[in-house]
């Protein structure tokens, strides 16, 4: 079982609970360190020859959100915070869990599985870092738990990230 709740081994065989993370994208690492170049703001894309099956993923990933995710995404859909946020979301040859691209901000909600893949996080980090975006990492108990300082520390974040509108 992984932290969905899914039978890795049960995917893609008409059932609904969304297969394994990828082994690259998703959670994992990266098939390559460089995605080729998007037109939007100077935004990476995901390697054409892996982008279909990476927003395949992403949909699937959308959903089926973890209990952490879904509590989240209520705390940050729609006008909430003050910006928009996407889930489950395309960047480079990655699938973040959330994402506001106008203030290239990166939300990550961690569960178990995190504990076993820190040197596939970091790679993940570094490459969106080196990409101008702000990561921030929270565990699964912290936004099921303490969701209002989440949230507060999310919207500080917002606050000391510019809008690509004004730069």
């Amino acid at each position: 079982m992984n932290e969905r709740g899914n039978d890795p081994g049960k995917a893609g065989k008409n059932c609904s609970p969304s297969p394994a993370l990828p082994p690259y994208g998703g959670e994992g690492e990266a098939l390559s360190g460089r995605g080729a170049a998007g037109a939007v703001h100077g935004l990476h894309t995901a390697n054409v020859k892996i982008y279909a099956r990476l927003k395949g993923y992403a949909k699937e990933m959308r959903q089926n959100p973890t209990p952490a995710e879904r509590v989240l995404w209520r705390a940050l859909r729609g006008d909430k915070t003050g910006v928009y946020f996407r889930r489950q979301h395309v960047l480079g040859n990655f699938i973040v869990d959330f994402v506001s691209l106008d203030r290239r901000l990166v939300v990550e909600v961690d569960g178990d599985i995190h504990d076993h893949q820190q040197a596939e996080d970091a790679l993940r980090t570094q490459w969106l870092k080196q990409t101008s975006f702000h990561v921030l990492r929270f565990r699964n108990e912290e936004v099921l738990h303490h969701l209002d300082s989440v949230v507060l520390r999310i919207k500080q974040a917002i606050a000391a990230q510019p809008s690509l509108g004004a730069l």
